[in-house]
This record gives structure tokens, C-alpha cells and sequence, in this order.
């Protein structure tokens, strides 16, 4: 029985000069697992908000052609009555989000569709429960990390019990375990009979749930694949499409070909010495049990050293303290104990600005200008014919130059995040903290992102990279730093094939 079908679909958005989706047809059965993938920008998005009425009734633009879920025509139904068949989890948590309390989030959609009382308590619980989240349950969300809100929305999603489940990037803030988590969580509503729509880069933990594969490229829909004729692709086809491997076993832990010469050994340093800081809680919050209250410790006696030329991976599962150690270490957050030192100087969080940049996760709160030329540009004054040569080169290294007029909010989230890696390579700061920077990225983008990097740390400067992604630290990192609780666990070189080299942190 198909539940949902597109018809032709065309969409443009206002001013574009193309459609982000042309002529798309596509059928999907009641009960199947179809992944959505592609380079960024390819409208995988577009295509979602299709399918969720976003289009035509939330996104401005010209729709041609026809889409129907559940039986019901898109153009002619609510948004609201659309809602109760298409559950959808969306790139950045915070944008569907209603409360502040996430036991009340998880109820919302139920509380919107009148459900009564003992029915929202038993599917919040339920949802909870399911997702093996408990421990999110009753909590204040502005206290969450990225990962964390990432799973309350798909519990909120979860609650209502739509018959089709519409995922995109649902893994970007996720470590390792919470997207083995993620996947058994898929597999359960998979048996149970729901449709799945995943748009995804990251297809590792995808490969035994798909039933077919819908591959885009420039806004149309190029091929669409059964699962075993894409679980055959190689490694060197699939880069060729742009898309990221199926198989983590073969990201190898290599030296990368320059490896012992990043970077000037007399250059800047940094160093982290006995650093603790602990969250305060929000006035008026509910006290948190001790066993949460230790998750958001913060920094406990954190100690760590960094030269010019190194690529150094933090990593950790979500709420381990890493963007917590990054936001310390730019000087956004001021230690409560201990002192961070540059170039052998102890440095205030004041005295830090400017000095230590930091790639936040949220990518579209770091973009300021009216053009993605202008961002590399704010703030500079007066351009030169070098700095101007430099951006260039920045922007053509990470795809952006074709785009170098457009407005940033008329980017893909992919393309906006390689935007504020773009603005940071165009600083001149001495120490680098990139929070999950291929988030949301294809293969290609990643590759792109991982060079810049090592260009970077080549250039006498220090690189951190806090990242989940396997592919992004094998190819760009020198080290790797695994952050438990907010104290430091391990301190390897990612190049050490020793067993005690924690393969599991990545």
C-alpha cells in the first residue's frame, strides 16, 4: 500500500535563481525504510518538507506538481492534520522545541491533539522508556547538549505515534553509542510496521535497516537503489557520488601523509592546567538527582598541552564536557579553578578573545553579514589584494565560492556550517576550537573540511576538533583526547595501533 507518493514536484524558493527540487517522483510503501542521500545542498530537506506539508503551508515559493501522504493531498490538508501521520525530527533539535522542561516537550504534540491526561502520561513514559532516555526525563533543556536535545526531539516525535517517521541528519549530534542506540531504536519501529525516511550523510549505521535508497544530485532525484544493489557499492563509487563509506572498518587509523611535519614545533602553545568549572543551576529549575547533578559537573581537574602544527580530536559521549572544555578554552565560560596558559602565559577568559576562536555546533548563530563574502569580511576593515586573494582560496578549498554573493540564511545548513569554518580560517587567532564541524556534511565536504584543517595546524596554528565523526578524526587528526564526565581519560595519538588506544571513544 503506498502512503506516500510525489508527483512531479517542483520547488522553488523566493529569489533562487533555480528550484531546489525539480520534477521529483518518488513512491514510498507503508512499512518501508527509505534513506534520503546526497551531496549538501542536493534538496534533501526540500523534498522532507514535501513530504511534511512544510511545503506549500510554511515555506514561501512557487510548488508545481503533487504530493499525497496517508491518502491525503498536501495542498488540501493542515498542516496540523498532516502532523498526526508524519512525525519529523529536524537538522537543529531547538527549532521545534515549545518548553522548557523536557517531560513537558515529549507531551506537547500529544497535549496539542487533545489527547486526555492518563493516555500523555503513559505515552511520554513510554517514549521515554523506549528510547532508553530516563534519565532526560523532568530535566530543564537549556541544560541539555546538542546530542541530548537531539533525542528529546525524537522522543517528542515518538510520543504522538504517527505512522511515519521522518528524520533528517538525526545522527550529526550523536556519539557512538547513542547512534547504536539510535539505530536499534529505528529497527524496533521498523518491525513494528512504520514507515521511516531518514536523510542522512553519516549511512554506517544505516546499511542492515534501509529497504531502498533514494540518491539526489543538483535537486533531482538521480537514482534510487534497493538495499542490496547500494550495500554493493565500493568505497572509491561511493566517494565518487559524494557520499560517506558504509562501513566503518574501513576508516584506518594511517598516518596522514604529513604526519611529523604539521607545523612549526616553535610556535604557539597551549596548555590547560587543573581546570574545573560546574554549571550553575537556573534560578528556579527543579534540583537535579546527584547522579544527573555529576553528569553536568562541567570540568573536573582537566590537564592538557597543545603545539602549533597539531590536529588534536576531543571526543566523548554527549554531555561529557567537551563543548564545555572548548567554551572554557575560548574564554566564553571563566574557569573556576586552575589556569589556561598561551605560550607559556597564564591568560584571563578576557584576555582570550580573539585570540582562541571557537566553531560552535550552531552554525547559523555565528553568521552575521549579508553575503558569505561579507562574513570572511566583518569586522576586518580595510581589505588588501592578499586578504582578498586569501579569501578566495578559502571559500573555492570549501565549495563556497560559487556562492560567494548569496545571503547565508539562502544556504543549506551543510553549506552554512562550512561558511563559519570559512570565517575562522579567515581569523588570526592561534588556537582553533571546531565543535562538530562536519555536521551535516557529504564526503566530499568532509574531505574538504579535514584538509583545511591540517592546512591550518600546518600554518603554526593550534586545532582542536570536537567531533563524533569517525571519518572527519581519522583524516585530519594527530590526536585524539577522550573526554568521561568532564575529566580527561585518555590522551593517544590516533596513529598508535596499540590496544590501548580507545577505538571505542571515536
Amino acid at each position: 500500500m503506498r502512503t506516500i507518493m510525489v508527483d512531479k514536484a517542483t520547488f522553488r524558493y523566493p529569489e533562487a535563481p533555480s528550484p531546489a527540487l525539480t520534477e521529483a517522483r518518488l513512491t514510498i510503501d507503508s512499512g518501508e525504510f527509505v534513506l534520503v542521500t546526497g551531496q549538501s545542498g542536493c534538496g534533501k530537506t526540500t523534498l522532507a518538507n514535501l513530504i511534511n506539508g512544510l511545503v506549500p503551508h510554511m515555506r514561501e515559493g512557487r510548488f508545481d506538481g503533487r504530493v499525497t501522504v496517508a491518502g491525503l493531498d498536501t495542498r488540501s490538508t493542515s498542516i496540523g492534520e498532516l502532523g498526526r501521520h508524519v512525525g519529523t525530527v529536524f537538522q537543529d533539535p531547538r527549532t521545534q522545541f515549545f518548553t522548557l522542561n523536557t517531560s513537558e516537550e515529549v507531551a506537547f504534540g500529544c497535549r496539542n491533539h487533545g489527547l486526555d491526561r492518563s493516555r500523555i502520561a503513559a505515552q511520554v513514559a513510554h517514549s521515554f522508556d523506549t528510547l532508553g532516555i530516563p534519565q532526560l526525563a523532568d530535566r530543564d533543556i537549556l541544560g541539555l547538549s546538542s546530542g541530548e536535545k537531539q533525542k528529546i526531539a525524537l522522543a517528542s516525535c515518538h510520543a504522538l505515534g504517527p505512522g511515519i517517521f521522518l528524520l533528517d541528519e538525526p545522527s550529526a549530534n550523536l556519539d557512538p553509542d547513542a547512534t547504536v542506540q539510535l539505530a536499534s531504536v529505528l529497527d524496533d519501529l521498523k518491525r513494528s510496521g512504520a514507515t521511516i525516511i531518514v536523510l542522512e550523510h553519516r549511512l554506517h549505521y544505516l546499511t542492515g535497516l534501509f529497504d531502498r535508497v533514494v540518491h539526489l544530485q543538483d535537486g533531482r532525484i538521480r537514482t534510487v537503489y534497493d538495499a542490496a544493489d547500494f550495500r554493493s557499492l565500493s568505497g572509491l563509487e561511493l566517494a565518487a557520488l559524494g557520499l560517506r563509506c558504509l562501513d566503518l572498518s574501513a576508516v584506518r587509523r594511517r598516518a596522514r601523509p604529513d604526519q611529523g611535519r604539521t607545523g612549526p614545533r616553535h610556535g604557539a602553545t597551549f596548555s590547560c592546567e587543573n581546570i574545573g568549572f560546574r554549571y550553575r543551576e537556573r534560578a528556579g529549575s527543579r534540583r537535579l538527582p546527584d547522579e544527573t547533578r555529576r553528569q553536568r559537573t562541567g570540568l573536573s581537574d582537566v590537564s592538557l598541552s597543545a603545539q602549533a602544527g597539531e590536529v588534536i580530536g576531543i571526543a566523548g559521549a554527549n554531555g561529557a564536557g567537551k563543548t564545555t572544555l572548548a567554551r572554557v578554552g575560548a574564554g566564553l565560560e571563566r574557569e573556576q579553578t586552575g589556569r589556561i596558559l598561551l605560550n607559556g602565559h597564564p591568560v584571563s577568559p578576557r584576555g582570550r578573545l580573539g585570540r582562541v576562536y571557537l566553531v560552535a555546533q550552531d552554525s547559523a548563530y555565528q553568521l552575521f553579514s549579508d553575503s558569505v563574502l561579507g562574513e570572511l569580511r566583518l569586522g576586518r576593515g580595510r581589505n588588501s589584494a592578499e586578504s582578498e586573494a586569501a579569501d578566495r582560496r578559502i571559500l573555492t578549498e570549501l565549495g563556497l565560492w560559487d556562492h560567494r554573493d548569496k545571503h547565508p540564511a539562502a544556504l543549506s545548513r551543510g553549506q552554512q556550517q562550512r561558511l563559519t569554518i570559512a570565517a575562522a580560517l579567515a581569523s588570526d587567532a592561534d588556537v582553533f576550537f571546531f565543535d562538530e564541524p562536519s555536521s551535516g556534511l557529504d564526503h566530499g565536504a568532509m574531505t574538504a573540511v579535514a584538509r583545511s584543517l591540517i592546512g591550518l595546524a600546518q600554518s603554526g596554528k593550534i586545532v582542536f576538533v570536537i567531533s563524533h565523526d569517525h571519518e572527519l578524526l581519522a583524516a585530519s587528526c594527530t590526536r585524539l583526547i577522550t573526554l568521561d564526565e568532564g575529566r580527561v581519560t585518555a590522551d593517544d595519538s590516533v596513529f598508535d595501533e596499540s590496544p590501548g588506544v580507545p577505538e571505542a571513544s571515536w
